[in-house]
């Protein structure tokens, strides 16, 4: 199997939002954006946890779904797993929620997004 290689350059990243309360505006930077259907992605634990209410509750009438799927080591059929949902829901946008596996995994499946690719083997690692 042939390695893959490239780069992608995410040009309209404007900034990064963390702390506590900042989940509170994410419905207000969603308007902003003019975004109107929000895929939150996150990975199990956080998932289950009381935090993903808030996140959910901020996005109010934009949120499009959550996808819990996120993992460690970004598995190529959780990237596919994703970009299907991100089709079905019919998001225009992806937040992720939580460390480097949320992180990593909506950047690889934005990626894919962005190219036009059809869901299928995906890469294994940034």
């Amino acid at each position: 199997m042939d390695p893959v290689a490239g780069e992608f350059n995410f040009t309209r990243l404007e900034k990064v939002t963390f702390g506590p309360g900042k989940a509170a505006g994410l419905g207000h930077e969603l308007e902003r954006r003019g975004l109107n259907r929000a895929l939150i992605v996150t990975g199990k634990t956080l998932g289950r946890s009381k935090l993903l209410d808030k996140v959910t509750a901020a996005a109010g009438a934009r949120l499009a779904g959550v996808f819990k799927g996120a993992s460690q080591h970004v598995p190529s059929h959780t990237v596919v797993a994703l970009v299907e949902e991100y089709r079905r829901a019919g998001a225009d946008c992806m937040v992720s929620f939580g460390g480097g596996s949320p992180i990593d995994t909506v950047k690889v499946a934005a990626k894919r997004i962005l190219e036009g690719s059809r869901p299928g083997p995906a890469y294994h690692r940034l």
